[in-house]
C-alpha cells in the first residue's frame, strides 16, 4: 500500500499588484491521492491579451484533472509535455473559433515532487528556483522564453521602440498563442535542505535576486511567512504586474 503522508509542505499566494485592475494569474498545489507525489503549478495570463485569466485557469484546471489519474511509475516529463500541449491545443482552437484578434494565452511553470526527484516543466517566463539553505545559493532552474540581445536590437531598430521596454513585453513562447509551443523539461534530485520557488514574472520582473534570497533565508520551516514575505517585497518594489508565489519544501 502506498504511503499517502504529505511529502511536501506548500504555501501559495497571489496578489493583483499596484497597477492592474484584475488578477490574471492562477496557481495550484495538491497532494496526489494514493501516491507519494505532489503537484504545484503557477500560470500567468498574458498581459494585454484578452481573457488571460481564463487561459491561466484552464491551464491549472486541466493539469489538476490529468494529475488525478497519475500512477507512481509515471514518466513525469512526458506527462507534462503531453498535458501542456493538450492545454495549448484547447486554447489555440478556442482562439480560432472565436476569431480573437489578441488571442488568450498564458505561461506555465509546473513541478511534480516525488520522494527522490522533482520534474519541472516550463512554457514562457514563469520561473522555478531552488534555494539551497546551507549555503544560501539561489539557482534559477527554468529559462525565460524571451528574445536574446541581438533579436531585441533588431526589433527595436525595425519598429523604432525602446529596447528595454521591449525586453519586458516580448514573449517568444506561451500556451494558446501558437500551434506548437516549446515545452522545457528539467529534472532535479530531491533535497531536504532546500526551498523551491515557483513564481510569475510579477515577482522577478522588479524584485532583485538578492532580495528574493534574503527572504528565502528565513527559517526553512516557515514557508507561509517566506511566501508572504516575497509578495510584500514585490509590492514594495512597485508591483506593476500580478504577483504569484508558491514555496515548497520537503518535510
Amino acid at each position: 500500500m502506498k504511503n499517502n503522508a504529505r511529502l511536501v509542505e506548500f504555501a501559495g499566494e497571489s496578489n493583483t499588484g499596484l497597477l492592474r485592475h484584475s488578477n490574471e494569474d492562477h496557481f495550484l498545489v495538491c497532494q496526489l491521492h494514493g501516491t507519494e507525489m505532489a503537484l504545484a503549478v503557477v500560470s500567468d495570463g498574458i498581459g494585454g491579451h484578452s481573457k488571460g485569466e481564463i487561459a491561466s485557469m484552464i491551464c491549472c484546471r486541466e493539469l489538476f484533472h490529468a494529475a488525478l489519474e497519475l500512477k507512481s511509475d509515471v514518466d513525469a516529463g512526458e506527462f507534462f509535455r503531453r498535458q501542456l500541449l493538450a492545454v495549448n491545443r484547447k486554447l489555440f482552437e478556442r482562439n480560432y473559433r472565436e476569431a480573437r484578434r489578441r488571442p488568450m494565452g498564458c505561461t506555465a511553470v509546473a513541478a511534480l515532487f516525488d520522494r527522490d526527484k522533482i520534474t519541472v516543466a516550463s512554457v514562457g517566463d514563469s520561473r522555478f528556483y531552488k534555494y539551497s539553505v546551507p549555503d544560501g545559493t539561489l539557482t534559477q532552474i527554468t529559462r525565460d522564453h524571451r528574445p536574446d540581445e541581438a533579436m531585441l536590437e533588431n526589433i527595436a531598430a525595425l519598429y523604432h521602440q525602446d529596447k528595454e521596454e521591449l525586453r519586458s513585453r516580448l514573449l517568444l513562447n506561451a500556451l494558446g498563442t501558437k500551434y506548437a509551443p516549446e515545452v522545457d523539461i528539467f529534472h532535479l534530485d530531491a533535497d531536504k535542505d532546500a526551498l523551491y520557488l515557483l513564481c510569475s514574472d510579477g515577482l522577478t520582473g522588479q524584485t532583485p535576486d538578492s532580495v528574493i534570497s534574503r527572504v528565502l533565508a528565513q527559517p526553512a520551516d516557515r514557508v507561509r511567512s517566506v511566501t508572504s514575505g516575497l509578495i510584500r517585497e514585490a509590492l514594495l518594489h512597485g508591483a506593476r504586474d500580478n504577483v504569484t508565489v508558491v514555496c515548497a519544501r520537503y518535510k
